[in-house]
């Protein structure tokens, strides 16, 4: 296990032979990343995970409100909205929305990103 200490603002600490890196929900690969630490011993696994990747099709930010869960896809053509409801991305208007407040629960390059991440919401 690679040593780290999770913070009360949903933070970590990690510690890497080149120094502290410090992760948040605002980290690219976060979910991914909390999953790892505890069973691999290889940094190098945590370190290429750390690189922020290419986003071509924007930034999707999945929010959450406890079972609730919002995509924002932010891209060069705009803005939208999607609430994940019966195991797909529903598109709703931002009126609809009371999402400002709902924490980030990771940001992703894809839906297929979030998929991976959380296949439990698309049984």
């Amino acid at each position: 296990m690679i040593p780290h200490v999770r913070m009360n603002d949903n933070s970590i600490v990690i510690q890497l032979s080149s120094g502290p890196a410090t992760i948040t929900p605002y980290t690219y690969n976060y979910n991914k990343i909390i999953k790892l630490l505890p069973d691999t011993t290889d940094e190098s696994d945590i370190i290429s995970l750390l690189k922020t990747p290419d986003f071509p099709n924007g930034t999707f930010y999945l929010r959450a409100n406890d079972t609730i869960f919002y995509v924002t896809h932010h891209s060069h053509d705009g803005t939208a909205h999607y609430k994940v409801f019966d195991g797909t991305f529903n598109r709703i208007a931002a009126s609809d929305l009371a999402i400002v407040n709902y924490p980030t629960v990771g940001i992703y390059t894809s839906f297929d990103e979030i998929r991976y991440d959380f296949p439990e919401l698309f049984i």
